[in-house]
């Protein structure tokens, strides 16, 4: 129990890293987590992209940037009707 007790109490406490510099957050509103990083190393701060993600996280901050539209249709996009809908498929080779 009391090597448990010390060890514990011996335990060097981590350096603490900054959070993710809000005022460059709202200077460049577009940086993720990697580009944040780098903005940090040319500070000086060595941080890793995981720890800035998860500040970044944790203080609710999210880049601003355009999202792909994959699920939206372009407007002249034709839509074709499924025509094997109610067709009973019994035997090998019966659509072609």
């Amino acid at each position: 129990l009391l090597d448990d007790l010390h060890s514990r109490l011996s335990r060097c406490p981590r350096k603490p890293y900054p959070d993710p510099d809000d005022e460059q957050f709202l200077e460049t509103p577009f940086y993720g987590s990697r580009q944040m990083r780098q903005y940090l190393r040319h500070q000086g701060i060595v941080v890793g992209r995981g720890r800035v993600r998860r500040l970044m996280r944790k203080m609710e901050l999210i880049a601003s940037y355009q999202k792909p539209r994959t699920s939206q249709p372009h407007p002249e996009h034709n839509i074709y009707p499924y025509l094997l809908r109610g067709l009973a498929i019994k035997r090998p080779d019966q659509v072609r």
